[in-house]
């Protein structure tokens, strides 16, 4: 009778994961629906990292453990096979083709095993390769980057301002508090206090090795940072939470880090120790979340923490790579497990919360944007001349030209909104959108429901408003975003740049994802509603409609076309002249 073997390793694993699964179906949702809408991403990061992961040790048991016995009864069988038709006339004819095969392809013999070499399982084999790939595929990210950031108007430099315009305009309290600890636990003395108890814990363990690689990671990553930050003199984000004086390309906390969690994972690794799977699914999101927290806060631009995180993945590979070609010259001494490691790495978590906890989280805001210019006279001319014509999305694809300017204080416009009975949209969040949502399924009204973040020249709206369509619920709204440029009438009043359009239907598409409103293509008629929806108030006086981009024909974020004959009503505020 056979007896089945019970596998404790494999139901402890199955276990763990069911646990993690646990939290993440219990914790993400409260986490996500009570948050702003910058946690998606923030979840999205520690999702890729575990899946990355996974991937990565799902890989090591297939080639060391799973795949290597099913390739030794696969070359047994081939072999078995191929002499049994040894003595057939047709096996006869297939092995003097097999030798003549041979003979033409001797000279790529040692290509071929130099190819072998670079694929096996030995330490200069496939693991020196991946490394190493990773390296070049590290700097040459790095030479994109620094390419591209010290230009000011590249696409990449215009996409980190709409980074951080969304980082600064859609944050909440609960969340921003979080991102403030985390930053604290990513600067220099937290990393060098760690560092110094991880290389204690291993020394007494009788583990240079893991010291050594530790040491490695974070010396290397922080020679690139000095090497790049000395190399591109790159402003900080005028909106940051916290006054740096440093150059911003890299991100120093984010490559010191992350190199720190690399380098943990190595320092477990390389002592023997099992599971390095698990330290890394706990280290890595960390520190991807430190370093998400430096462009959540504006402290760095998106592309600064990139190219930190860049570094430190150069720096853990580079150390891996020497510490593998070293491999064959190191004897190999089998030492019992010391506790003075999962002493030091308790002790490490034990720092890092304290100093999450205790650390000064007070953050005062950089200096303010600068002052808007005054214009000589609310002309047309004047006016139109110095203002961006096209609505952009993240990624800087242009979408709807304005369709009105208005020349009026904020408390009129928004006298005037209220008087026409307009409202204002609420601030998009994940919760508030699937109350969005629920309305629509249940076919309710939403008078505040949130719109689409959209851009003007790199800034975000500074005010949505919208007007239900009788009788259809959510589904289908009148919508308008307001931007207050960086303009002033001489008589003081703030110029405001909008952009209107009816959403006359609600639909899912493969671009969105998601449910999605889509647009009337004649935005010429929402824009006309609007400017005399404004004016029947008193408030405002049209001025006319005046050319500023020509007929256009285009489509928005969604894909959803729009046609318009390129003129721009001018509304203004009679005291603002």
């Amino acid at each position: 009778m056979t007896r089945h073997r019970h596998h404790p390793h494999l139901v402890g694993s199955a276990i763990r994961v069911v646990a993690v699964l646990l939290v993440v179906v219990v914790v993400v949702p409260a986490v996500v629906v009570d948050g702003d809408l910058l946690v998606l991403p923030a979840m999205s990061l520690i999702l890729l990292a575990w899946l990355v992961i996974a991937l990565v040790a799902l890989a090591h048991w297939v080639f060391t453990i799973g795949a290597p016995p099913l390739i030794a009864t696969a070359r047994t069988a081939a072999s078995a096979a191929w002499s049994a038709v040894a003595e057939d006339p047709i096996g006869q004819r297939l092995h003097h083709g097999a030798a003549r095969v041979r003979r033409i392809t001797r000279p790529l013999r040692a290509p071929a095993r130099w190819t072998r070499r670079r694929v096996s399982l030995e330490p200069t084999g496939l693991p020196l390769t991946l490394a190493t790939v990773v390296t070049v595929a590290g700097l040459g990210g790095l030479q994109w980057l620094g390419g591209r950031v010290d230009r000011s108007r590249s696409p990449l430099s215009r996409f980190d301002l709409r980074v951080a315009e969304v980082a600064s305009r859609l944050q909440v309290s609960g969340e921003r508090r979080t991102m403030e600890a985390l930053t604290h636990v990513g600067a220099t003395r937290s990393v060098l206090l760690l560092a110094l108890l991880l290389i204690v814990g291993a020394l007494a363990a009788r583990r240079a090795r893991s010291a050594v690689l530790l040491v490695a990671t974070l010396a290397f990553s922080s020679g690139l940072v000095t090497i790049l930050k000395a190399s591109h003199a790159r402003p900080r984000p005028a909106l940051g939470r916290l006054v740096e004086h440093s150059t911003s390309f890299p991100s120093g906390h984010a490559a010191a880090s992350l190199s720190l969690a690399f380098g943990v994972v190595l320092w477990w690794w390389s002592a023997g120790r099992r599971r390095p799977s698990l330290v890394a699914a706990v280290v890595v999101p960390l520190a991807l979340l430190i370093g998400f927290s430096r462009a959540y806060l504006s402290i760095h631009w998106l592309s600064d923490v990139l190219a930190g995180w860049l570094c430190a993945s150069v720096a853990a590979a580079v150390s891996f790579d020497v510490d593998q070609l070293l491999a064959h010259r190191r004897a190999v001494r089998v030492r019992p497990h010391s506790p003075a490691m999962p002493i030091a790495a308790v002790a490490a978590v034990l720092v890092v919360a304290v100093v999450a906890a205790t650390g000064n989280h007070h953050f005062p805001t950089s200096s303010p944007p600068p002052a808007p210019f005054r214009l000589a006279s609310t002309e047309p001319m004047t006016v139109l001349g110095t203002i961006p014509r096209f609505s952009e999305t993240l990624l800087g694809r242009r979408m709807e030209p304005l369709g009105l300017v208005v020349v009026a204080s904020e408390d009129e416009l928004r006298a005037a909104v209220d008087q026409a009975g307009w409202t204002v949209a609420d601030t998009l969040t994940p919760g508030r959108l699937l109350h969005t949502y629920w309305a629509g399924l249940t076919n309710r009204s939403d008078a505040t429901a949130p719109v689409t973040p959209t851009f003007l020249d790199t800034r975000l709206e500074d005010l949505a408003i919208q007007k239900q369509s009788l009788g259809r619920g959510v589904k289908a709204r009148h919508h308008a975003r307001l931007w207050r440029l960086p303009l002033l009438s001489p008589g003081g009043c703030p110029v405001w740049g909008v952009t209107a359009s009816l959403d006359d239907r609600v639909e899912w598409t493969v671009r969105t994802l998601f449910p999605n409103h889509h647009i009337d293509p004649a935005i010429d008629g929402e824009r006309d509603y609007l400017a005399a929806a404004l004016t029947e108030t008193r408030q405002l006086r049209d001025t006319g409609r005046f050319d500023f981009v020509g007929p256009t024909l285009g489509n928005n974020a969604a894909g959803d076309p729009f046609f318009t004959d390129g003129k721009v009503a001018l509304l203004e505020q009679t005291s603002c002249g």
